[in-house]
């Protein structure tokens, strides 16, 4: 009897776990998960490198409950998917990426995604490892019951996973200083220190300039230039000098350009550094003043405009000119150029225009302007043009007269003798001295003619003169009228006035003769009236 009763109850309680077993039986599960793998395909790095490296991960998902091929793929794939790698505390490498947000992953090969790194300068060689984090949300699993329904799992998961990175022996260059002498509109020579601060040697070495600046060029508008270095030892610094232009437009400010260094490692295999920028600051470029600026004109003659130039730049000008610009009424420009030659930085030498001014000209302070240029390498050059503040005169006699002889008596003749000086810039001809004579003086011979005085020339003129009787003693004016010739052929009348001293005339004096011969006849008289007696 309990044998049957112990019988009952095993097969009750077998019953109750065959009903839920046949149950499930009617729903249907596909059950999985993703599972990652990560690796640095490019993982060599160098001390005091800073980079970026290529990560890529792999999800190899698993399948635990195979299923319908479509709930296969979804228990596999990663959602929501961030990575984040990091270096131990000790480690030599900094990572300075933060965290990666990289969405859906199904299976297979995803990336890659960007890590900048930065690697001490005193890291030693050898193998380092990473932990890479791939936080993700996932369905666990798909329930399919009998009624066709879905009931999905979702679950969340981190993996901590290991990636390795190798810091080898590798040169590694970096610029010290940038010396440049070179100016805006010129040529000179840009010299960079450079120094291999990685732990290899670089074996024909190769330094590589380039400039993405179009003022900036390297001779003949190249935007690049080559310098070999050879052997570069770790530590070792080297000065590599280059030549350089910088364009007449450009501005003084920093060029950027780019140095690389080509080089052969230890195995014979060619690499290229990562570049390095510099900044190339041109000085200002040739540079001149114009002061001590002075003038000679006056109205209705020729004078002259000077000036000094001077080379404020820092390197020799060459074939240096002032050009004056075109002027127009009431000047008369004779020369528009002046060469002055060349000019060694700081130099200073003058420079005169020649100008006329014409006779309906107003007095007064006027403004011309002028120029200065040069030769340089890249070419002929033109300054920025200077203002030259002159004045202008009343007109000015042109000759200076005086008197040589110009003392007369009352009623009495003589010559009048006069110098003539030519105090104008230029030659005069057909010089035609006229005297006006009004009384008390007169004359016979008024003219007196010379076909040339030169600048500053002198010459001696004789006018007869006569004093009349009732003549006063004094100081009278004797007017001149002086016609002449200009260099351009015009005509002119100037005319002066000289003074003449007219005297008293000397008491007559009885000549001795006469006293004489009185003498005589008296003693004759008296002897013949003695005789009478």
């Amino acid at each position: 009897m309990d044998v049957l009763r112990v019988i009952g109850v095993f097969c009750l309680l077998l019953a109750c776990s065959v009903g839920p077993v046949a149950g499930l039986q009617e729903d249907t599960s596909v059950a999985g998960r993703p599972d990652f793998t990560a690796f640095i395909p490019e993982n060599t790095l160098a001390p005091g490198m800073t980079g970026t490296v290529s990560l890529y991960l792999v999800n190899n998902g698993k399948v635990q409950i195979t299923g319908d091929d479509e709930f296969e793929q979804l228990v596999q794939t990663a959602r929501q998917t961030t990575v984040s790698v990091s270096a131990p505390e000790d480690s030599p490498i900094t990572v300075k990426t933060a965290t990666t947000p990289v969405g859906m992953l199904p299976e297979g090969v995803a990336g890659p995604y960007p890590i900048r790194l930065t690697v001490a300068e005193d890291a030693a060689p050898g193998t380092y490892r990473l932990a890479v984090d791939v936080e993700y949300e996932y369905t666990s699993k798909v329930i399919t019951r009998a009624d066709g329904s879905h009931r999905f799992v979702e679950r969340s998961r981190t993996q901590e996973l290991m990636v390795t990175v190798v810091i080898e022996n590798q040169s590694r260059f970096t610029v010290l200083d940038v010396e440049s002498d070179v100016a805006v509109g010129e040529t000179g020579m840009v010299t960079l220190t450079l120094r291999n601060d990685g732990t290899a040697t670089a074996r024909d070495a190769t330094l590589l300039v380039k400039s993405s600046d179009s003022e900036l060029n390297f001779g003949s508008g190249a935007q690049s230039a080559e310098s070999f270095i050879g052997t570069w030892q770790p530590g070792e610094t080297k000065r590599v000098t280059t030549r350089v232009g910088i364009t007449s437009d450009a501005l003084v400010r920093d060029y950027a350009a780019e140095v690389e260094v080509a080089y052969k490692d230890k195995d014979g295999l060619s690499r290229l550094s990562s570049p390095l920028s510099i900044g190339v600051r041109p000085q200002t470029g040739q540079q001149f003043t114009i002061d001590n600026v002075s003038s000679t004109l006056s109205v209705g003659d020729l004078g002259t405009v000077t000036g000094t130039v001077t080379n404020t730049g820092l390197t020799t000008a060459n074939d240096v000119v002032v050009v004056l610009q075109p002027v127009s009424p009431p000047f008369i420009a004779h020369s528009l150029a002046v060469p002055v030659g060349s000019l060694e930085p700081g130099e200073s030498t003058q420079f005169e225009f020649p100008i006329t001014v014409t006779g309906n000209a107003t007095t007064g302070m006027r403004r011309l302007s002028a120029t200065v240029e040069y030769e340089l390498l890249t070419g002929r050059q033109t300054s920025d043009p200077f203002s030259l503040s002159v004045a202008v005169a009343e007109k000015q006699d042109r000759f200076n007269i005086e008197p040589v002889n110009a003392t007369f008596e009352v009623d009495s003749d003589g010559i009048l003798v006069v110098r003539l000086t030519n105090d104008g810039m230029e030659a005069v001809t057909n010089v035609n001295v006229r005297l006006l004579a009004e009384e008390p003086v007169s004359s016979a011979d008024a003219s007196t003619f010379v076909s040339r005085l030169n600048a500053g020339e002198s010459t001696t003129m004789s006018f007869d003169l006569e004093v009349s009787d009732d003549a006063i003693p004094k100081t009278k004016a004797v007017t001149l009228a002086i016609d002449y010739e200009q260099a351009d052929g015009t005509m002119r009348t100037e005319t002066q006035q000289v003074p003449v001293e007219v005297v008293e005339g000397a008491p007559q004096q009885i000549p001795m003769e006469a006293i004489g011969l009185a003498v005589v006849v008296v003693a004759a008289a008296a002897v013949w009236w003695y005789r009478r007696r």
